[in-house]
């Protein structure tokens, strides 16, 4: 949650990208951050975009997980599948 909340930030401008590694500091040139933007040619719009929508895309799939089985859905595809005959049968 603490992740998503700091890239909603990011995304609005009110922090900076988290350039640099873990590891070896800010000033790391192989952080991912730095690789995006050096090597692949993304710029800071793409990299605040791209991650706010992975982080709302994570959180929609996240829900739709939810909703099912709060809707008890994977009783639903069970009982669906087990009434479907098998291949062996098909072949009889």
């Amino acid at each position: 949650m603490s992740t998503w909340l700091r890239w909603i930030d990011v995304y609005r401008g009110i922090e900076e990208i988290p350039f640099g590694s873990m590891i070896a500091g800010e000033d790391d040139p192989n952080g991912d951050m730095t690789q995006l933007l050096n090597e692949y040619g993304w710029g800071k719009f793409k990299i605040r975009r791209t991650y706010y929508l992975l982080g709302q895309a994570c959180w929609i799939v996240l829900g739709l997980t939810w909703a099912s089985f709060f809707l008890r859905l994977d009783r639903v595809i069970a009982t669906l599948t087990a009434a479907m005959p098998s291949r062996d049968e098909d072949r009889a």
